[in-house]
């Protein structure tokens, strides 16, 4: 393991053997090919050795939880699910004894794994953009190489694209770069905050196609106004319901918390009153103590939620999370208490989808943030 994921002298190796996948896909057929499984210069790097610190220990910990949990969302068999809930259990065990210690995760594994959208274990230019563009966004003071001089340094065998090992040994070779990853990967999940995941753009996917179809169905057609220039509405609807479609063959999942709050903010305000906002939160587990709920997510008392801080703050109720999963329909981005049954506005479904929302596979997922429409 090379300097850029972390490589030094001490610690015992945590974390076991890499995550293996043995899943079923439901995307319409079955096959014995596993889904979103580490390739072998990722299983490579996911593997605990004794020269691991503990700062990688960690980092790959995280790395095996992000492949287990994917693969829930793949219909594993009942065997396989119990294996893969002991073994997520024992790997979340050894990542709260090294958060409890201050041990910080290593930005090699865990971000190579957010930034590789498309999961071909490899980062080509475009992506590599993207993810400067990001963080130059949000640390608007800080120094960095440019993409064009990662790139360069990164891609040691000029291929065009940055595999896993490139990216894990030879990241610390750009430290501007490397100082901003490190400073931007929030320790308790192993995710850069300014960088969204697969789970956060399809769900805001799903929210731009629900605006689309219901400008389409107030009459807007052809070349319209966006933010920033006119696009074509029509075409634009059916790529992002490709993008859409191309995910959830992936197995990605449209992230709980976004497609809650953004099914609620219809003025696009990213902000939700304290009434509304516990009120969709009692349709959707009506048991729940929603007060409880509501005063770990509006921490200041202020009675009102804004998009980050509720997406912030959800992660710290796991309860509320789970019932969130358990009610969204990963095929529309839904969450099927609100928008279902009598009364409830129609909501539209992926192209080509049957009575169920299932999505046909098409397209190709999204390398940037969706445009807002």
């Amino acid at each position: 393991m090379g300097a850029g994921c972390g490589a030094g002298k001490t610690a015992v190796p945590a974390g076991g053997e890499p995550y293996k996948a043995e899943v079923q896909l439901d995307v319409g057929t079955t096959t014995t090919k596993p889904a979103d499984k580490p390739d072998d210069a990722t299983a490579n790097e996911l593997k605990a050795n004794e020269n691991d610190t503990p700062g990688t220990q960690l980092a790959k910990c995280m790395g095996n939880l992000e492949y287990l949990r994917r693969e829930l969302l793949t219909n594993p068999t009942p065997d396989r699910k119990t294996a893969i809930d002991e073994e997520m259990k024992a790997r979340k065990a050894t990542c709260k004894k090294l958060r409890g210690e201050g041990v910080v995760p290593e930005p090699g594994v865990c971000v190579f794994n957010q930034v590789d959208v498309n999961k071909t274990r490899k980062l080509d230019k475009r992506s590599l953009e993207r993810l400067v563009k990001s963080l130059s966004s949000a640390y608007a003071g800080k120094e960095m190489e440019t993409a064009e001089d990662i790139m360069t340094t990164l891609d040691a065998d000029k291929s065009g694209d940055i595999d896993i090992t490139e990216w894990c040994t030879r990241i610390p070779q750009c430290p501007k770069f490397y100082a901003v990853l490190q400073e931007d990967l929030d320790p308790d999940w192993g995710k850069l905050r300014s960088y969204r995941t697969l789970e956060d753009q399809l769900a805001k996917l799903f929210g731009n196609i629900h605006r689309l179809e219901a400008r389409i169905a107030a009459g807007e057609t052809g070349m319209v106004k966006g933010k920033k220039e006119e696009f074509n509405i029509e075409e634009e609807l059916a790529s992002r319901k490709d993008q859409a479609a191309k995910m959830r063959e992936k197995g990605v999942f449209p992230a709980p918390g976004i497609v809650m709050f953004t099914q609620l903010d219809d003025d696009k305000s990213r902000t939700l009153e304290k009434e509304e906002l516990q009120a969709a939160l009692a349709k959707v587990a009506p048991d729940a103590d929603v007060d409880a709920w509501y005063k770990k997510i509006d921490t200041e008392g202020t009675g009102k939620v804004t998009e980050p801080q509720w997406v912030a703050n959800i992660k710290k109720i796991p309860e509320l999370v789970s019932a969130l999963m358990a009610d969204t329909n990963p095929d529309t981005g839904l969450l099927k208490s609100l928008f279902s049954g009598v009364g409830a506005p129609p909501r539209p479904r992926v192209r080509g989808a049957d009575a169920r929302g299932a999505p046909p596979g098409a397209g190709r997922a999204p390398h940037g943030r969706a445009r807002d429409v």
